[in-house]
Parts: C-alpha cells; structure tokens; sequence
C-alpha cells in the first residue's frame, strides 16, 4: 500500500495529527496495529508523506531539512567550488578565527584561544600533547630536547601557519619573531629578537602578513641560519620549532631535525614529499646520534580528522556541486550524503577540489613506477630497492605472482593508524571496533590515573566486563584518560626504536603497543606495484657481444654515429674487442653504438654496456658517511655512479635529443650537470647555457670551483692547478662556450630575442637556428609547466617549443640538447611529467599525450589506474630519456622518514535532540500551546462530568424509593461509571501538568543548550553555518526505527 492509501486510511494529513498518532499507537505503549504496518506509516512520516501532502508538505519539509543554499553560491562553478574547497580546509584547522586568537593582535588572548580551541581544533590540541610528549620523553631518556618541523599547506585566512603560531604562543613557547616600526615606512619591520636561549623559541615562515607586514628574502635568510646553525642550534638552543606554510616548500633547507609535523594531509604525493624533502638534505641530520642498524630517523606525524557517525549520516550536499556536474535545462539536481562511506574528512573535501582522482592516482603510480621506466634501473636498484625503516619495523603485506611469495619491491612506506575509543559503544570479550584495547592497556590508565585499588581487585573474574561498565560511567573520568593514552601511544614509537638492541625487538614492542596499518595505503601499494606489469620485471640479458665501457678517462670529442632507430641491440653490436678490458667512451660507441631500442633491448643495452661496478650502486650498508675525511682535499669531489653514468650516456652523439634527470633533493644534480656537460658537450664546442633559480646561479659557480665537478678543471687540479680566489680569474679557466647562467626570466627574454644572451647565440649560430649545438640545461624543470613562477619570470612554453623543434628539424644531429633536472617533474598534473618528456621527441607521433581525457583513454583502465598494456606504451615511449635517481632510503647521508598517521575524531554536536532542534530549527511554541488546550479540555470535560455526576446523583437519592432493584443497581453502576471516568480524566490531567512541566524543563535545558552550540566554535557547526553548502536531515532514527521525536515544529 502507498505512503498516501496508508496515511488516509488512519486520516493522517499532516506532521502534527501524525504525531500524536504514533505516539499514541506505538507498540510500547500498548498499541494494537500490526508492527508492520506501524513501522511503515512511521517511515511515511519521516518522509513527509502524509493523505493531503501537496501543499503541507512543502510547509513542514522545512522541519527536517534546511534550505537550499539561494543565489549565485548555489551554482556549480569553479569559484563557488574552490569557495567551498578553501572553507572546508580553514574549518578542519581552527572552525573560526577571531582577533583574539592571532597572536599578532593587541587583543591576542592565550586563556579564551585554549578555552576555544577544544571545539574550534581538537586537531590542534593533539598537536600541542604530541609536542608535550615528545619533549618530556626525550628530556627523560636523552637529558634534552630535539628540533621540530611543523607544516600546514593552508594560507586561507592565517588557517595554517599563523594559527599554529597562536597556539604555541598560548602555551608558553616564545616567538623570536618581533616588528618595530621604521620612520618613514608604513609597513614595520620584521626582525629575529631572541631574548632568551632557552630551547623553548620558535619561529614561523608565513605567507600571509603578521604584524602588518611580510617576510622579505632577509628575514628569511638569517631565520634559517639560526634554525641550522651548527653546534650551536643542534638541539634548538635559539630556535627549536619553526613552522612553514605551502609558501615555503621549495628554498628551504632544515638541519638537525627529529620531528615534523603536517598539520593536514597533502594534496598529492609530490606535495608530501617537497613537505618531507625540507628536513632529508644530504647529510642534513649529522648534527643528531646516528644509530647503529637504522641511521638517522627522522619522525613524520600526518594528522587528519575523522568525521563521527552522526554527521556521516545527516549532512548532505548538492550532487552536482559535489560532483562538479553541469547540468542541462530538464535535470534536476539530488541532494546526497557529504560523507557516505567517508571516514576522513579530507576525502570529502578533495571532492570540491580541482584536483582529479584519476590524475591523483597516475601521480602515486608514476612516483611508485619511475625507478623502472629509467633507463638506468639495473644499476639503481641496490639503492631503490633497500627497505625503508617503515618496511623494515613492520611486515610487508605479501601477495601472491606465479605461485610463490614475493616482497613488495616498491616499499610503499607504511601508516601507523590509531583508533579512537567510543566508550559507550559495543564491548565485547575481546576487543571491538568500538573499544579496541585490551584488557592490559585498560589495566595500565587504571592504575596510572589512580583509580580504586579495592574495587577492581572485587572484579578480577571478568575484568573486561569491570573495565567497559567503568567506562561508561561519565563520573569517573576513566574515558577521557583512556582516550588520551590511547591516542598518544604513537608519542612512544620513538623511544622504543631508540632504545631496542634490534629490529626484532622494535617490532615485538611495537606490537605492544596495539598499532594498527592504514587498510587504504595497503590497497594503493598493491595496485601501483610494477609485479602487475610484466614489461617493468624484465632485468635484461648478460650478452658477451656487448662491449662494456670504462668509466675511466674524461672523455674527449666524438664522432657522430647514425641514430636510426632498431628494434635490437644485438643486430647492430659489434663483436668484443680485445684491444682494451676497458675500452673508452669513442671505442665503444664504434663498437657498440648506442641507439633507439625499446625498453627490453634497452635493458639489455645497459645490463652489458654499463656492467662496470663504477656506474652500479653497491648494495647499502648502513654506516654514516657524513664523517668527512681529513685526508680528502676539500675542492675535488668524486662522482657517485649515477653521475658517471650519465656523462658517458648522455653525449653529443646520443640519438636522444635529451634527458630527464629525475633526481631527489640532495643528489648532486648541479654537480651532474657541470660533469655532463664537460665531458664531453664543451669538448665538442656545444654552447652551454644553464637555466636556474636567480637565489641558485651562485650554486652554479659553487660546483664549479669550489667543490669542482667540472671534469677538465678538476683533471687540472689533480695535475696541480691552484685554485684562483677571484672569481674573475676563475671564469678564465672556462671555454668560451659557458655562458652566464640565466633566471626563468633571462631564459623568456632570450626566448623573446630580448637580451644579449641571444645577441651571442645569434651571432655564434646564425638566425636559422640559434640554438644550433647548444646544450640547455634546465635546473627545476617542473618549474617550466608547473605554474608556480610569477608570470614575469615564466618562460614562453610555446616559444620555447617552437625552437626546439625548429632546430630539431634544421640542425638535425647537430640541434639543441636538452638536460632537465628536476626532483619533483610534476607539481598541479602528473601529465606535466609528460610535458617536459616531450620537449625531447623530434617526431609527434613519439609524444605522450598531455590531454586528461585522451591519456586515460589510452593509457588506464576504467579503476583510473594504468592498464597494462599502457604501462607498455608508456615504457617504450620513455625509453631511454629518464634517469632516476631517490637517495630518500640512503641510510649512510639522508635522514629515514618513519611515517605515523594520527587521525582526530572531528568535534561535533552529538545529541540527536540538540542536532534536530539546531540544524532544522525547530520552535516549540506550538507544543505549549497544544499541552495547553489539552489541559483546558480536560479540566472543562472534568467540570461537566462532575456537575452531571452531582445532578444523577441527586436525582438517584430523589426516586431512589420508587425505583426496583434491577433499575437502582443500574443507576448506581451508571453513576460509578461517570466517577471512574472523573477520576481517570483527573489522573489524565495530572500526567499531563507534570508532562508539562517536564516537557517544559526539557525544552529549557534544550534551548539553553542550542543557544550554547550557537555561540560555540563546534566544527561542525561552523561548517554548516560557514561554507553554506551543506544540508540536514535527520535518517538516523527512521534507519532505528527506535525512537519518536517528541519536539514540535
């Protein structure tokens, strides 16, 4: 039967009438309707389904749902997207800033910021516990304390940096940041004032303005001197936490650092590891102990906000908002759950964001997979393949190839997860969701937090059962403690794999410590791992026809050698020469010159080409190499493997038209660009023309004298040159072929025929190619596609692609090459990775697509992830043009990342009632006015019935006489009838008056509790009020089934 035949057939036409109906012929109360169909007409009413609906029904949906958003912000458009996006993030840090939390105000109020800061940022209150942790467990088992790195990526409305400033300043830590103001300048000044050297300073680098002004390139600087200053700042002395915003990812070198903190999760992986790249420089951490076995680690605290149950189930949204869907002129929009299936609050908020799930994933995969599509794998794979600390403290999850049991090979770095414990949920024998500690946790608050000694030893036979029913008890504060043990269990995972004899022993007491993984990052391992993709295990063949070249030798002018492409090395390989067991770069081009081969024949090329143990890394031992060694002379360097590889593949007579150096931060990629290019590019009077960062040119001249890459210089040094002082002097020791380094600017300019540079190339080349044996190498290519360069520094892509391809096709072997350093190749799009592959093909048909739609159509599956077959493509495609190189899992001079995931239940407002009654809006006059009438009515019917009762009865005593037996026993039980009735109607009333009353406190207490919500920070609250984007319903107890609303609307 249909909500409207059922609500008829009871004469139910509206939202009151409906109410006292179910209340009245509910099954608990005695009602006799079949349960079935009781429970049917309850879930009509929570639809709003009522007998005469058309137009009461439009009135009361107003009750359970709030209103649609109105006007322009309900379009779906990429500003009122982003809007939502930017609110969302600001929300999730602290819900909402006033002048008196931000420390750089006259009414900066460090008491009202921690009263607020339980509701506006539980997140934030974690932050400081964990730092109190920390400090007070290394203070206790080192005598000091350790520097900290914290991060937020958010700049909106001083949500990041700022307010994490505000917070320590609240809690006793001193800003070494001051103002003063300058005569004759409006702006003041910032300046570093450290007062007190007491290891309890910090210092903030912010996007935004504090004190009415911005940090300038000066402040900068000298802040970040005193932050890595060695010895004297190892431990913090003047400075110990610093923190960044996304405004200061790139630029930034920290030292000596135990501990960073992201305040919320990144946006994509490249974001997360420029965030942890600040603090892993080369030999950043040799301030610090460096542990035997483990090395250097270096503690990551990822913290994230869950959301409650509650909220996952009654906030909704606009799905085309959501969804970022169009629609035509007939479709009409839906209204869907915020957070279905979400637990993070941050996947909710991805969904307004412009960043796309399937480019997301390409993004973990391409990072996950790039060590294979590089043409330099084999010899790589010792360092690529050495277990993170992560990996190593934690058992990998194993899968299933070809029968038997392999080890992940990426070693996607694993999460520590906590749970969060709900006290008056489900607790079974053994440990729930709900309530995940075990007896012996619960047993070690109890006892730390002194609770009755006497009253757990009278409930030793089921002491779990003692601990859950101790738990609810809200007097006790048991739940409270439990929960913050609980949470902070992560604080403890650095002193146990600082105190273990061994690894063994670091994952036995981590096991204690009842950790749990992260389910979603297990999956994304899986489904990124090159074990799905056959191509990538091919390790190639050993082939004795292939001559094996010496690394030995600076290498002189070449011959140019054909660059048709082959399908097989084997078939254009020349037999082994006897005349050298290690023949030279020209011998062996004659011999076995290197060309076009696709990825399995390149793999095979490189297997035998570069079997030398120079160009291959050693497997890794951990020791510390940070250890300088007195006897080395301090200008001469020696090149690592990756580096000597690179000089003798990348040459003037390669078929490749250039190289990608996807190298990490700290790898010596100036160093690999200076012995590249003077191997053998100088040689062979290619110009040479470097493209940086204006704050890095001086980088340039650094590598080049002082610590000297450059091969022919540093020939002459071994011979026993004597180093000039003056640069001047210095410069004359170059060929006429370097010219100046360049800025992105410089490089625009003379990409624009602005500057003098392109008078020299014009002038060296002619105007048919002015780029004609030039060798560019680009420092931080990502830069080129990224978009983060200010538009006067970034290049003309166009431009630049027009005559790179103009002197492919004019100069032929003798164009333009290309070497691109990078550590991060994409920034906004993994596609930018493609963008800057590209700039090397001479075909079009060689190009990766860069379109969104056309890539995954080509190249992945219909999950977003890469279909096999494109894998294939894309290795092909790529062969021969990647060298990577990632020394993050370097034990011996880098840092080791120990990634921990600390998620934070979001604050919200948790009484069902409360929710109701602030979210819909409820009012409550009607109720009142309802119990009134009824009262009247029932003391007049009372009144009525007594004066008939007294007027039956006096007309009983008047004809008592006259009557017979039969008709006075009649009279007399009509008459003790209409007195029952008097009585029952009597006690009616006063069930009703104390109904009343109590309904009367209720809705007090209840209007005092909505008024507090409303004048609170509560997240969730501000979320609704603030970001304007999000509906109310309440589904909750039509999914139960177990309660009625007793409020009116």
């Amino acid at each position: 039967m249909s909500c409207k035949k059922l609500m008829c057939k009871h004469k139910l036409n509206d939202k009151s009438i409906t109410m006292k109906w179910l209340k009245k012929n509910h099954p608990d109360k005695g009602g006799r309707l079949p349960k079935d169909e009781f429970n049917t007409i309850l879930e009509c009413y929570k639809a709003n389904s009522f007998c005469e609906s058309n137009n009461k029904t439009n009135k009361t949906n107003k009750t359970n749902q709030a209103s649609p958003i109105k006007g322009n912000s309900s379009k779906v458009t990429k500003k009122n997207r982003a809007k939502i996006f930017r609110c969302m993030r600001k929300v999730a840090n602290f819900s909402k800033i006033a002048n008196h939390h931000k420390f750089d105000k006259s009414v900066f109020d460090p008491q009202q910021y921690n009263k607020d800061i339980n509701d506006a940022s539980p997140k934030m209150l974690q932050l400081l516990n964990t730092l109190l942790a920390l400090d007070s467990q290394d203070q206790k088992n080192h005598g000091q304390k350790f520097k900290h790195f914290i991060f937020s990526d958010v700049k909106d409305g001083g949500a990041g940096a700022k307010i994490i400033a505000s917070a320590l300043a609240a809690n006793g830590y001193t800003n070494v940041i001051s103002a003063k103001k300058i005569p004759s300048q409006l702006a003041p000044k910032l300046y570093l004032n450290i007062a007190n050297s007491n290891y309890n300073n910090f210092a903030l680098l912010s996007s935004n303005t504090i004190y009415g002004t911005t940090f300038n390139e000066k402040i900068k600087k000298e802040l970040l001197k005193t932050y890595n200053e060695r010895p004297n700042n190892i431990h913090g002395k003047n400075i110990r936490l610093i923190i960044l915003d996304s405004g200061f990812k790139e630029g930034i070198d920290l030292f000596d650092v135990k501990y960073v903190h992201i305040f919320e999760p990144s946006l994509t992986i490249a974001d997360l590891k420029q965030t942890i790249g600040r603090a892993t420089r080369t030999c950043g951490q040799k301030g610090l102990e460096f542990q035997d076995n483990i090395g250097w680690p270096l503690y990551v605290y990822n913290y994230y906000l869950t959301v409650p149950e509650l909220m996952r189930n009654t906030l909704y949204t606009s799905k085309f908002m959501m969804e970022n869907y169009i629609k035509s002129a007939n479709e009409k929009d839906e209204d869907v759950l915020l957070f279905k299936d979400i637990e993070k609050y941050n996947d909710a908020t991805m969904n307004y964001s412009e960043f796309d799930k399937a480019m997301n994933k390409l993004s973990e995969q391409l990072y996950n997979l790039a060590p294979v599509f590089a043409v330099d794998y084999e010899l790589t794979k010792n360092l690529h393949n050495f277990p993170d600390l992560n990996s190593e403290f934690m058992e990998d999850k194993l899968f299933l190839m070809g029968g038997t049991k392999s080890r992940n090979q990426n070693m996607q770095s694993k999460f520590f997860k906590i749970d969060n414990i709900k006290c008056l949920g489900k607790c079974g024998k053994k440990p729930t969701y709900d309530i995940p500690v075990s007896v012996s946790f619960m047993k070690y608050v109890y006892t730390k937090y002194k609770h009755p000694e006497k009253l757990f030893k009278s409930n030793t036979l089921n002491k779990r059962t003692f601990f859950c029913n101790y738990l609810k008890d809200n007097t006790n504060n048991f739940c409270s403690q439990l929960n913050n043990e609980w949470s902070l269990r992560y604080t403890k995972i650095p002193s146990i794999i600082e105190r273990a004899k061994n690894k063994k022993d670091v994952k036995s007491d981590l096991d204690s410590l009842e950790l749990t993984f992260d389910e979603d990052l297990y999956a994304k391992s899986d489904e990124t791992s090159k074990n799905n993709y056959p191509i990538l295990l091919y390790s190639g063949e050993k082939n004795n026809t292939i001559v094996s070249v010496s690394p030995n030798s600076i290498i002189g002018s070449t011959s140019n050698t054909s660059i048709s492409p082959t399908s097989s090395p084997k078939a254009s390989l020349s037999p082994k020469t006897s005349l050298s067991p290690s023949p030279s770069l020209s011998a062996l081009q004659t011999a076995n010159p290197l060309k076009k081969f696709d990825f399995i024949n390149m793999r095979d090329y490189i297997k035998n080409a570069y079997a030398h143990k120079d160009f291959k890394w050693e497997k890794m031992e951990i020791k510390n190499n940070c250890i300088a060694n007195p006897n080395a002379q301090a200008n001469v360097i020696s090149l690592n493997p990756t580096q000597k590889f690179i000089t003798h593949y990348f040459t003037p007579s390669s078929p490749f038209k250039g190289l990608l150096l996807w190298h990490s931060v700290g790898t010596g990629k100036t160093c690999t660009g200076i012995a590249t290019a003077t191997s053998s590019f100088d040689n062979d009077d290619y110009s040479i023309l470097w493209v940086t960062r204006t704050t890095l040119k001086s980088d340039v001249w650094k590598n080049m004298f002082d610590q000297v890459c450059h091969l022919v210089i540093l020939d002459k040094i071994k011979k026993g040159l004597i180093m000039p002082t003056d640069i001047a002097k210095r410069k004359q020791l170059l060929s006429k072929n370097w010219l100046e380094p360049m800025s992105y600017k410089q490089f625009s300019n003379l990409l624009a025929k602005k500057n003098k540079i392109y008078d020299i190339l014009l002038q060296r080349n002619g105007k048919e190619d002015i780029l004609k044996k030039t060798l560019i190498i680009i420092d931080e290519a990502h830069k080129l596609y990224g978009g983060d360069l200010k538009a006067s520094e970034r290049p003309n892509t166009t431009i630049m692609e027009e005559l790179i391809r103009t002197s492919y096709n004019v100069s032929k072997h003798e164009s333009c090459k290309l070497l691109l350093m990078t550590a991060t190749p994409f920034t906004n799009s993994p596609l930018e990775l493609f963008s800057l592959t590209n700039l090397f093909m001479t075909h079009d048909s060689d190009k990766i697509t860069t379109h969104k739609e056309e890539f995954k159509q080509q190249f992945m599956d219909s999950h977003n992830v890469l279909s096999e077959k494109g894998v294939k493509h894309i290795a092909n495609k790529l062969s021969g043009y990647i060298s990577y190189l990632n020394r993050e899992k370097d034990p011996t001079q880098f840092s080791q990342p120990i990634m921990i995931h600390v998620p934070i239940l979001m604050r919200s407002v948790e009484n069902e009632d409360l929710r109701d009654a602030v979210y819909l809006e409820t009012k409550f006059s009607s109720l009142s006015k309802e119990a009134d009438a009824l009262i009247e009515s029932l003391k007049s019917r009372i009144k009525t019935m007594k004066t008939d009762y007294k007027q039956q009865k006096q007309q009983y005593k008047d004809t008592k006489a006259t009557l017979s037996k039969e008709e006075a026993t009649a009279f007399n039980d009509a008459l003790n009838s209409l007195l029952k009735n008097i009585n029952d109607l009597e006690e009616e009333l006063h069930t009703t008056k104390s109904d009343q009353r109590a309904e009367k406190d209720k809705i007090k207490e209840l209007k005092e509790k909505i008024k507090v919500v409303k004048n609170s920070l509560i997240q969730e609250y501000i979320l609704y009020t603030n970001c304007k984007h999000l509906h109310y319903k309440n589904n909750v107890s039509a999914n139960k089934n177990e309660r009625i609303h007793t409020i009116k609307s």
